[in-house]
């Protein structure tokens, strides 16, 4: 049950969709649920931060429209990539802790974005400008550690891991969720075409070789030894039947024939 209830949450009522299509959905789904059900609310309620409050309003509600859009089917693959690495790489790190917050628990996303929704050359530019902007952030903390703001309070500091902490296993299941539920419906399409193509090979049958025939009364030898009509032969042979007529050729020699 729960099952389709997250299908029907991520899904819209199209046809299948593939795993990056699913991956998108559950990557954009939850940093808008991340953005506007937890950090936002923290920073305007505990940290009392209007601005960055602000600023995580507005990337959730990004997130919430790319999630809308795509359950369209339109994806704005460079868009994610994008939104992915700017918060983690950039604001997190200092506004909530630096190295000591909860941002590293996350850095999984916009690597895993970048590896997906990418494509040859641009996609190990996406990774490898990803690494770059994570190991500016860590030498700038080291160089700059006034840039970095403290937890107020140590209670703070372990609901915000805590939260962090669910959050990414629970985006991290969504995303392995999404990658085995889109091989296993592949791997069942294509087993399914394959009995198809079986069934479909199955009844075809085709004649091959040199067929043994009666020069004189047109009889055919079948396997058994016996020699048996052309028609009864073929059908034997192959899934083809006969009906019978007869020809404007043969119709006017037998009413000549019959008739005087």
């Amino acid at each position: 049950m729960s099952n389709n209830l997250l299908k029907n949450l991520l899904y819209s009522a199209h046809a299948p969709l593939n795993m990056r299509q699913r991956l998108y959905l559950v990557l954009t789904a939850s940093a808008a649920a991340l953005s506007l059900g937890i950090y936002s609310p923290a920073d305007f309620f505990i940290w009392h931060n209007t601005l960055y409050g602000l600023i995580t309003v507005v990337l959730g509600s990004l997130y919430l429209l790319l999630f809308l859009l795509a359950r369209q089917r339109n994806l704005f693959l460079y868009a994610i990539s994008c939104l992915a690495l700017v918060p983690l790489d950039i604001l997190w790190p200092f506004v909530e802790g630096g190295t000591a917050g909860t941002a590293e628990l996350l850095f999984f996303v916009p690597t895993l974005a970048c590896a997906v929704f990418l494509r040859s050359n641009i996609r190990w530019f996406g990774i490898a400008l990803y690494i770059l902007l994570g190991e500016a952030a860590y030498a700038l903390q080291n160089f700059r550690p006034d840039l970095i703001r403290p937890f107020p309070s140590d209670t703070v500091g372990i609901l915000h891991h805590s939260t962090a902490f669910l959050f990414s296993q629970i985006a991290g299941a969504l995303a392995f969720w999404a990658i085995v539920s889109a091989y296993e419906r592949e791997h069942r399409r294509v087993n399914e075409a394959n009995q198809a193509l079986t069934r479909a090979m199955d009844e075809i049958k085709i004649l091959r070789g040199l067929i043994h025939m009666c020069a004189w009364c047109r009889r055919t030898l079948d396997d058994d030894g016996s020699w048996i009509s052309v028609e009864d032969y073929i059908s034997r042979q192959s899934s083809a039947g006969f009906t019978h007529g007869i020809c404007p050729t043969c119709r006017e020699q037998q009413m000549s024939e019959n008739i005087p």
